[in-house]
């Protein structure tokens, strides 16, 4: 899992919106860790499965003298895993719907988290070696913005030195 790819406000607020829309408990809605301990169904996994990358390119702002801002957009797709002996469906619907929710919405913008796009929930349940687990999971595409100064070592002044026979002269254009 790539958790460490996105600010701990971010990891918190979709945290937060998950457990907002589905109405389980805090234990209930979990990121994703390998060797990690996983709640009694039902239950939800997080897992940031890949970015964050940049779409398309930045626009650059002169924000001083030499220093320029690049103003990156940048999207990841988060996957939400529902694990449930039955009703797995309902779990993703919740969080599904959550997406067209105002107020549901307002706790990922609130944390610079704009949703994107979410793909058709998919039906991942099988037989395990101890028994049948019910999951299902559907990948939402987020996205964010974040700046970045650079120092690009403009040439500042120019300086012309010239002689003629015995005279010099010197000149410093800015």
């Amino acid at each position: 899992m790539a958790t460490d790819s996105i600010s701990v406000a971010m990891q918190d607020a979709i945290h937060d919106f998950v457990i907002a829309a589905t109405g389980l408990a805090v234990g209930k809605v979990i990121w994703s860790m390998p060797d990690a301990d996983r709640p009694a169904p039902p239950y939800i996994s997080l897992n940031v499965s890949s970015g964050p990358r940049s779409i398309g390119s930045p626009e650059v702002i002169h924000k001083a003298q030499d220093v320029f801002t690049f103003p990156f957009r940048k999207e990841f797709t988060l996957t939400v895993n529902s694990f449930a002996a039955s009703g797995w469906h309902t779990l993703i619907a919740a969080v599904m719907n959550a997406l067209e929710l105002p107020s549901k919405q307002a706790l990922l913008t609130n944390a610079g988290i704009a949703i994107m796009r979410a793909e058709d929930p998919i039906d991942l349940s099988g037989l395990l070696e101890t028994g049948f687990e019910g999951r299902g999971a559907v990948d939402i595409m987020l996205g964010y913005t974040t700046e970045i100064d650079d120092t690009t070592g403009e040439i500042q002044t120019v300086e012309i030195s010239q002689t003629v026979g015995d005279v010099t002269s010197t000149n410093t254009i800015p």
